[in-house]
């Protein structure tokens, strides 16, 4: 079976990790499958050719579809000749079906969703558009499959088609993610942290629906009460952000750290004391949890 995975971009996130582990964990069955970016290569881009897998981008700018752009993911897919096109996030579902229209059946469509829509209000404006264009084409699609029920009762209450919603967790590999015996003291060599530090961790990207700033107020409250905490931001983007700097208002840089995104997850998180999740809203179910 060919599979074409069309998703929104490859930096680091949830959605991306969930696919890496997909095919690393097929071996050899994953010749069949290629990668097909909306946006332009970034961090997975390299993971996923070092996997053999073939990885392709479309080239769009950040909220722009191209008509260039448009035309390569429609020849791409007329050139692979998927038997299942496999959607990922919002814009890389509305994008696999949108290609695919006059190239093959709307039933080798796959949609899935890895958002929660606690409250729509404070979505985007062009993000409650994908929604509704969603909730129409939905009907169309094979399948489409979310990551938690919480999310599913959501957007099918906004219309999303009933009869093709399935759930499938994310998973978490307990051979790869356990405790790990001196993982806190490797922590603190990294960063350059005190051992007898409680360390504070949040593992995300930099985006306002991740909520850094609010973590970062909070262990200054800590720290006023006297507890000995320092936290780690670990993810892509945290340099110059919102969070960095309420960390320097705040006068909390000796006790604030980040590292940029990394592949050794699994030997930074057993070092952490407290995992702390602070979305204010969007997660449906978070592999930085798992």
């Amino acid at each position: 079976m060919r599979v074409l995975h069309c998703i929104t971009g490859l930096g680091f996130g949830g959605a991306q990790v969930m696919l890496y582990r997909y095919l690393r964990n097929l071996g050899s069955g994953r010749k069949n499958h290629e990668v097909l970016s909306l946006l332009p290569p970034a961090h997975f881009s390299d993971e996923f050719a070092q996997l053999g897998v073939n990885v392709t981008s479309a080239n769009l700018p950040l909220g722009r579809v191209t008509f260039s752009g448009f035309r390569h993911i429609r020849s791409h897919i007329a050139r692979f000749n998927p038997d299942v096109i496999h959607g990922w996030m919002y814009h890389g579902n509305l994008a696999a079906s949108f290609a695919n229209f006059g190239l093959g059946p709307s039933s080798r469509v796959v949609w899935s969703i890895h958002h929660s829509l606690h409250d729509l209000a404070s979505e985007s404006r062009s993000t409650r558009l994908l929604l509704k264009v969603s909730a129409h084409l939905s009907k169309r699609v094979g399948m489409i499959t979310y990551c938690s029920a919480q999310s599913q009762k959501q957007h099918q209450a906004l219309g999303f088609k009933q009869s093709r919603g399935y759930i499938i967790p994310n998973g978490t590999d307990l051979a790869e993610y356990k405790p790990l015996d001196g993982a806190k003291k490797h922590l603190c060599e990294l960063g350059n942290i005190p051992l007898t530090r409680i360390l504070l961790g949040n593992i995300n990207r930099n985006h306002p629906m991740k909520d850094q700033v609010s973590l970062v107020k909070a262990t200054r409250i800590l720290i006023d009460q006297g507890w000995d905490v320092h936290l780690l931001l670990i993810g892509e983007g945290h340099e110059g952000s919102k969070a960095d700097e309420a960390a320097k208002t705040l006068g909390i840089t000796d006790r604030f750290t980040i590292l940029p995104a990394r592949n050794d997850i699994s030997q930074i998180v057993p070092g952490l004391d407290i995992f702390v999740l602070s979305s204010a809203w969007g997660e449906a179910f978070p592999l930085s949890v798992g």
